[in-house]
């Protein structure tokens, strides 16, 4: 007799609910009531879940939910609550226009290229913007110092998923293109992530 397969039952991922720290309420000075923790357990109970995540975190649970999950999950970004639908934005929208990707209020995101140069990999958005009389791409240099590096490393090459959220863009003009900064030391709810 063969012996029976098991399946290990996983509970369901986490969806962040905030992209960064939840904000602390400051301390009562005074012990609550009675009646008080009554009230705040009530409210616990009626209250949805808060959830922090960096980044990743928020880019990974979006890139595995559906369309309708999408509109139904709420993302609060830099203090507005949204839909995760609306929390992202594809480069493609902003037309050409570095300006209307919205970096510091949403996620932009779109296809890009991943290759290596030298002790280094270079990431390229796709969608190129205007600069003056040209179009430039959207560039990230990835150091072997920089904690993304070893993802870089172990496979995650070729075309990817470009996610960007959080600093504006600068033209790097002998190098030409946008330069979108590393954080140093890293920022793990602004910058960049692959999926």
């Amino acid at each position: 007799m063969a012996p029976q397969v098991r399946h290990a039952l996983l509970p369901a991922p986490i969806i962040p609910t905030h992209l960064g720290p939840l904000a602390r309420k400051a301390k009562t000075s005074h012990k609550p009531t009675m009646s008080e923790r009554r009230a705040l357990a009530s409210q616990a109970k009626a209250a949805p879940v808060l959830h922090p995540g960096t980044l990743q975190e928020v880019v990974d649970a979006w890139s595995t939910m559906s369309h309708a999950d999408r509109n139904t999950h709420r993302l609060q970004i830099a203090g507005n609550t949204l839909t995760y639908f609306d929390a992202f934005g594809a480069m493609g929208q902003a037309g050409g226009d570095i300006a209307l990707l919205r970096c510091k209020s949403i996620i932009s995101f779109g296809s890009a290229t991943v290759r290596s140069h030298g002790d280094s990999y270079y990431i390229s958005s796709r969608s190129r913007f205007d600069a003056g009389d040209t179009k430039l791409s959207i560039t990230i240099r990835v150091k072997p110092s920089d904690p993304y590096f070893s993802r870089l490393e172990n496979g995650l090459g070729g075309v990817s998923l470009l996610m960007l959220h959080g600093v504006d863009l600068v033209v790097r003009n002998q190098k030409n293109y946008f330069d979108f900064p590393l954080f140093d030391p890293p920022n793990p709810y602004a910058g960049f992530a692959l999926v």
